[in-house]
Order: C-alpha cells, then structure tokens, then sequence
C-alpha cells in the first residue's frame, strides 16, 4: 500500500481488488462504504470506518486457508487503530463474503512524514458465482 499524504488514507478493497486515495476528505464517504481496510496518515491500519462493511482479524504465521481467516476475524479481531508490523498477517472478509489473507511484507523508503509504505501480498478467495 503507499503511504498516504498527511490527512489522507489509502484504502483496500478486497471484491474488486484494489488500493486506492480519494482525492478530498468529502470523497471518504464513498471510499467507507467500498473499503475493506484503511492504512492512515498516521501510519496504522483501521477499521474504525470499515468495520461496519467488513470484518479483520489476526492470523498465525504460514499458510493460512479460507477457514481459518473465516474464524479468525471472529476471535483476534484487528483493534480499530493499529500498526502494522513486517510478518503480520492478517484476514479481510468483506460484506460481499470476499475473503483475502493479507500479509505486510515490508516497509519500503521513502518514508513520507514518517509514515511507511507498505508492500502488502494478497490471496484474495471470492465467493462462488461473483
């Protein structure tokens, strides 16, 4: 994901799949109701405007399946305002029933404002029939 400019987020959405930036603070309002996870200014990943659409969780280490990120974001679900480390792995399960492991594979420069881009790699399982 790229690191967003100061009072801007990038925005995944998992059923389409894409990482994307509004272009004004007024244009969030959409970007809330197609995102699966937010990663702020502030460097942290949130659910605080997605977790209404979609669910996230935490996940072990190693290959993780269909199931496990189906009961994981049930259990160790992802706090509202979290940084995200290298090794992370976390699962999005989307109001449309799209399911991805997500894990951060590192931290790339530049930083800007001191925030991190983050390399993030995706296995995204879509609902049969979409």
């Amino acid at each position: 994901m790229p690191a967003p400019s100061v009072g801007r987020s990038s925005w995944l959405d998992i059923d389409q799949p894409r990482v994307f930036h509004v272009p004004s603070y007024s244009d969030e309002v959409d970007a809330r109701t197609q995102a699966d996870l937010e990663y702020t200014s502030e460097g942290e990943f949130s659910t605080l405007f997605t977790s209404g659409f979609a669910r996230v969780g935490y996940v072990p280490a190693g290959d993780v399946t269909v199931d496990q990120c189906l009961a994981k974001v049930e259990l160790q679900a992802l706090g509202q305002h979290e940084e995200p480390e290298v090794g992370a792995n976390l699962c999005v399960v989307s109001a449309q029933g799209t399911v991805a492991w997500v894990r951060v594979v590192e931290f790339t420069e530049p930083r800007l404002y001191d925030n991190p881009t983050l390399r993030i790699r995706a296995t995204i399982w879509k609902p049969v029939g979409t």
